[in-house]
């Protein structure tokens, strides 16, 4: 059993880590990594069969900001144009259209 303690840091280098992840998707000509965020995202994120987001749970904290770091790395990767890649304004428009919060679970 991991103590609480580790449990702190593990949310925290997830956090870190999806920053780091999305300054090199940005960099990536082929969008792998841009690719592996968003399908981390949806498997942990979105209800079965990733179509839709699930409701926030705000019963586990680190959880929760480990989904906001996600999505918010992912609205900062840029192309070699400068702009951010259609996907992922896919991604985030569909994040915003389709949050449901009328079932939060406190």
């Amino acid at each position: 059993m991991i103590n609480n303690t580790r449990m702190v840091y593990f949310y925290r280098v997830r956090v870190e880590a999806a920053t780091e992840l999305a300054k090199y998707a940005g960099v990536d000509s082929t969008w792998r990594v841009l690719d592996k965020l968003m399908l981390y995202y949806k498997t942990r994120f979105y209800g079965n069969g990733m179509t839709l987001p699930a409701a926030h749970d705000f019963s586990d904290l680190q959880d929760y900001f480990v989904k906001k770091a996600v999505a918010a790395s992912m609205g900062s990767v840029k192309g070699t144009d400068g702009f951010t890649p259609a996907a992922v304004l896919s991604f985030l428009l569909d994040l915003l259209k389709n949050n449901d919060n009328s079932i939060n679970m406190v």
